[in-house]
Formats: C-alpha cells, structure tokens, sequence
C-alpha cells in the first residue's frame, strides 16, 4: 500500500508542476499581448522608436505617411519590393542613387527600428 500512495504522490505532484507552468506561460503571454493598459512589448517599442527616427530622417523625402516625394513611396509594397529585410538594410545603409548612406548617421539598432516601422507602422 505505501508504494501506490507514494506513486499517486508523485503523480500528483507531477500533475502539479505541468499545471502550474501551464498557468505562468499563459500568464506571461497575457502580458506580453499588446492589449489596452498592458506595458508595450518591445515589437511595439522599436515601432515607436522607428516611428520618431523616421519622422527625423526619412520624412521629408519620402512622405510624413510614406506617400514619397522626392523619394520613391514606402506605404503599401514596401515588403513586396523587399520581401528579405537585408535587402531593405542594404538599401538603408548604402543609400542608393540620391539617397543619403545612413551607415554612419544611425546605429544598428536605429536602423532595425526604422525597419520595424516601414514594415509594420506605415
């Protein structure tokens, strides 16, 4: 008799743990959602931030809503002309034609939220 206690004890416990991990996984997926009142996940901060960047250095030539200007539109097609992120990083960090390299004007992590934003915020 004590074996089979001690086995539903462990299974038990066991039972416990999976339930318990169950439990904090949804948790931290609820939290990390970007549902009203909830803190911003960091997809949405770099969106932010790539939002001000380019409002600072992409704005003025290729439109306030990406619409373009002197520079070619980024609204609508943007992931069809770049389906592969490197090729658009590419074309940030090289500046094409009459475009300005930004290599040396934003960092890594600039560019990346810049992405960020003509991919998903525009």
């Amino acid at each position: 008799m004590p074996d089979r206690t001690r086995r539903l004890t462990v299974v038990a416990a066991v039972a416990a743990v999976v339930v318990a991990v169950a439990v904090a996984v949804g948790a931290m997926q609820w939290l990390g959602s970007d549902s009203p009142g909830s803190a911003p996940t960091p997809k949405s901060e770099l969106v932010s931030e790539g939002a001000a960047i380019y409002s600072q250095h992409c704005q003025v030539c290729h439109g306030a809503a990406g619409q373009g200007g002197t520079g070619p539109a980024l609204a609508g097609d943007l992931i069809d002309r770049f389906p592969d992120v490197d090729d658009q990083r590419a074309v940030i960090l090289l500046g094409p034609k009459s475009m300005p390299s930004f290599a040396t004007r934003l960092t890594d992590k600039e560019i990346d939220a810049v992405i960020e934003f003509t991919r998903s915020g525009l």
